[in-house]
């Protein structure tokens, strides 16, 4: 499979290491999402990225946020890439507690949670 048939999910692609990220992906022909909490951010990412993009905004510490997102998604990703600022980096995690309250404040806590929702909607590998 060619890499312009792949499906590229970047959480945290509005700047920086996401954002030349997507470029690169956008570049090789894959079809690209990026995310960020600032829809302005996004909106600018987008126009430099190009129309192809398709942005989504949602704060990955929020647990209500990243379900909605991941549920409103009707397609399958062949790569995620997680690349958002850390909230805190200073809390543990413990998946044991009800509805991970702690997780997602932590510094690997979110980036977790968004890896295992996005499981949910990952393509199978051809094999």
């Amino acid at each position: 499979m060619a890499f312009s048939e792949k499906k590229v999910l970047i959480v945290g692609g509005s700047s920086g290491i996401g954002l030349a990220t997507a470029q690169a992906a956008v570049a090789a022909g894959a079809q690209v999402v990026i995310t960020g909490r600032s829809e302005e951010k996004l909106a600018q990412a987008k126009a430099l990225l190009g129309g192809a993009v398709e942005t989504s905004a949602f704060d990955m510490t929020r647990e209500q946020e990243v379900q909605a997102f991941f549920a409103q998604q009707n397609k399958t990703y062949d790569h995620l890439v997680v690349s958002s600022a850390s909230p805190s980096a200073g809390h543990s995690c413990n998946w044991n507690q009800p509805a991970h309250a702690n997780c997602l404040t932590s510094s690997s806590g979110a980036k977790y949670y968004v890896a295992d929702m996005a499981l949910q909607s990952w393509r199978p590998r051809d094999r």
